[in-house]
């Protein structure tokens, strides 16, 4: 579903529309996704170590 937002650029219901499943479904699993991502150490190391003007 990450993939369909950021890489493929598709809308939350073009997502919901491709996968078969409610709008809802697709925020709601995107944004448990993105909690994960955040709480991951080693991806947060990762995201630190970029330089500033890189983190937006």
């Amino acid at each position: 579903m990450i993939v369909l937002r950021y890489y493929d650029d598709l809308s939350e219901e073009a997502i919901a529309a491709v996968l078969g499943i409610a709008n809802g479904t697709v925020k709601s699993t995107a944004a448990r996704a993105f909690r994960k991502l955040r709480i991951t150490p080693e991806l947060n190391e990762a995201r630190m170590a970029r330089p500033v003007e890189a983190q937006s």
